[in-house]
């Protein structure tokens, strides 16, 4: 019977291997966390912020709920603290990407239709080392969003 035959198919299919989210995070802490450090940023995964004297820039590491994915969610606020609109106050030093919106997501591929997502359920080897290495590598185009420079080949506006 056809039902039979489909779940004995089945059965016999090896699944990829998915690195877990602990791999993923190790990788992004070993690769791209000491670059954030060593550019002022503060905060401890997956959250990070730089205070300066006229803002705070926030870089936050959002993953996918169902797995095998992330976004780099970018953002700038207060230099002191964030007013909710019903009062909340958050200081700079606690504020996250998530809390200002959302401004920006560093993507993958170039504007205005590259894939935001950073996979690392590929089925490669190293799939997450090399998901780590591209967000190094795009640190720069972080760096001068911050500084004002809006118009970056892979950053992509959330809003």
């Amino acid at each position: 019977d056809k039902k039979a035959k489909f779940r004995a198919w089945k059965a016999s299919q090896v699944p990829l291997p998915v690195p877990d989210r602990r791999e993923m995070i190790a990788a992004l802490k070993s690769e791209v966390e000491p670059s954030l450090r060593e550019s002022g940023f503060t905060g401890s995964f997956p959250h990070f912020r730089r205070l300066g004297p006229s803002k705070t820039d926030c870089v936050t590491f959002q993953f996918d709920k169902y797995g095998g994915g992330f976004v780099v969610v970018l953002a700038d606020g207060p230099a002191e603290e964030f007013v909710f609109p019903w009062g909340e106050r958050v200081p700079a030093a606690k504020l996250t990407a998530h809390d200002l919106g959302g401004v920006a997501r560093l993507a993958t591929g170039p504007r205005p239709d590259g894939e935001q997502w950073f996979r690392y359920d590929t089925g490669a080897d190293k799939a997450c080392d090399s998901a780590a290495r591209a967000v190094k590598a795009l640190l720069p185009q972080v760096e001068a969003w911050f500084r004002g420079e809006r118009h970056q080949h892979n950053i992509q506006s959330a809003i």
